[in-house]
């Protein structure tokens, strides 16, 4: 019986020890569990505020790039220039300051006309020296017209002979009419000491995308007014900064619906004068405005390096710092 007694007290001790280790045991895991639970809210705690300066400094990053590309295409503009549109009309008759003349004063235009071996001032039909004159104090500007019928050196001699004789000083700007242009008639002009040789384009991209050559003789290129397009042709010279002469025969206008039409692409021009997208100019204005954007461009490219190189450190600073919450994460 002894014996049976001490066994029994052996037995409550196993289950007291066990008892004891199991609450042991229970107890870490307990403390491991809070311990776990606490780190995560810790975790928690941090990795919003490290989210939200992670956001912050993208949304900088990718403003700095909108700004970027902004500033490009600004200057990109500016360094182009706008682009120019000459009027030129190749026979002012006496109904030239009838008609013409007012309508282009109207909507404060001038332009350029042309005067050739047997259409001048004071010749039969033309407008008188004069009237010429009125013209040349409201701004216009003249160009003579080569008929193609002798060379161009002979025919300058008697072109400028022919003027001085009418008073008017002769111009050093020729324009050569659809079909009589080539090569060898630069070489001539620079011979003649030329200033602008006009004539028209071998092809509507060649007219429409041509910019003003300012450093050699200048040859600008032209197109009818009435040609089919004619105003996007000229759109198409708003959005490449380059330069087109808008050609203008007198008599055409005299028909009415030539009229209504003609009047119907000045008010057009003029739209996109106003809305600074084109320059409506005599040639003499197209070329130093060209020269102007020349030498402005040059100065406005440093400008835009200096910008970009300004952002693209803020973007590298910002990149630096995501770049370190990264690495606390």
């Amino acid at each position: 019986m002894q014996k049976r007694k001490k066994h029994g007290n052996l037995k409550r001790w196993l289950l007291s020890g066990l008892a004891v280790f199991a609450a042991v045991g229970l107890l870490c895991c307990a403390l491991f569990v809070l311990r776990t639970v606490r780190s995560n809210d810790e975790s928690r705690s941090s990795h919003p505020s490290q989210n939200s300066q992670a956001g912050a400094l993208a949304l900088q990053k990718s403003n700095l790039y909108k700004e970027r590309d902004r500033l490009q295409r600004e200057y990109a503009n500016r360094i182009q220039g706008m682009g120019t549109a000459t009027l030129l009309f190749t026979q002012p008759d006496a109904s030239f300051m009838e008609i013409v003349a007012p309508m282009l004063q109207e909507s404060n235009l001038t332009g350029m006309i042309a005067f050739s071996t047997d259409f001048y001032p004071g010749a039969e039909g033309c407008i008188t020296p004069s009237e010429y004159q009125q013209l040349e104090e409201a701004g216009w500007e003249v160009c003579l017209m080569w008929d193609g019928k002798t060379q161009l050196s002979e025919w300058m001699s008697a072109m400028t002979q022919r003027l001085t004789d009418a008073g008017i000083t002769p111009s050093l700007t020729v324009y050569v009419p659809e079909g009589l242009y080539d090569q060898a008639l630069l070489a001539q002009a620079r011979e003649l000491k030329l200033h602008v040789l006009i004539h028209h384009g071998e092809s509507v991209e060649e007219t429409t995308q041509h910019t003003l050559n300012v450093d050699d003789v200048c040859t600008p290129l032209a197109i009818s007014w009435h040609v089919d397009n004619a105003s996007k042709y000229v759109d198409s010279v708003t959005s490449t900064g380059g330069s087109i002469v808008l050609e203008v025969k007198d008599e055409i206008l005299q028909d009415e619906s030539y009229s209504r039409l003609f009047q119907s692409m000045l008010e057009t021009l003029v739209k996109w004068r106003d809305a600074d997208k084109l320059h409506m100019v005599t040639i003499e204005q197209a070329i130093s405005y060209r020269r102007g954007v020349l030498t402005e461009s040059m100065e406005l490219e440093e400008e835009l390096r200096r910008q970009l190189e300004a952002l693209d450190l803020q973007i590298e600073a910002i990149d630096e710092q995501i770049a370190a919450l990264r690495r606390s994460e």
